[in-house]
């Protein structure tokens, strides 16, 4: 008996275990989705309203789903060290800093570049650095769904065959 709430154990785990999995490649193309919207909705903000950077940036805190709006929250906060740090760094640090976002290294980059034209140029040029960004930001999220697609699937049947197999190994 003690053997078979072992095995049923054993094959809970590894059926949770690709479950996270494929949890994990979910909640990564959310992220990415609302970075684009975060985006868009910093384009508008700054090319059509031309509001300065702190207003955005508590605006989109407000506005925006977990968690971009932690990022832009982080951003509203740190703007008080504007005049000691470049925004290009507190761009980054931001980025840097918001748990959750599950980007990969190159996501990641590509994201903190943005700050590099934030603030120095006229609002035509910052557009256009948004535009480039957002185009980016999309195409990682288009292989981002892919891959969701792709593997979410497979690693949910991996967990359970490695469960099935590791039980049937132990009895």
């Amino acid at each position: 008996m003690i053997q078979w709430i072992g095995a049923i154990m054993l094959l809970c785990g590894c059926a949770a275990w690709g479950i996270t999995a494929v949890m994990r490649l979910r909640r990564r193309t959310q992220v990415l989705d609302s970075l684009c919207m975060a985006l868009t909705a910093m384009r508008m903000e700054i090319c059509d309203r031309m509001a300065p950077m702190p207003e955005v940036f508590l605006h989109l805190s407000q506005e925006l789903p977990y968690p971009a709006a932690a990022l832009f929250e982080n951003l509203s906060r740190d703007m008080e060290q504007l005049g000691r740090r470049p925004l290009a760094e507190i761009w980054r640090r931001a980025i840097e800093e918001t748990p959750g976002m599950l980007l990969t290294p190159q996501e990641e980059l590509c994201l903190s570049e943005l700050g590099l034209a934030l603030g120095k140029y006229r609002v035509q040029e910052q557009g256009a650095a948004i535009a480039y960004t957002l185009q980016r930001m999309e195409r990682c999220a288009g292989r981002a769904h892919e891959e969701q697609k792709r593997d979410g699937r497979l690693h949910a049947c991996l967990g359970v065959a490695a469960g099935v197999f590791a039980v049937i190994l132990l009895i």
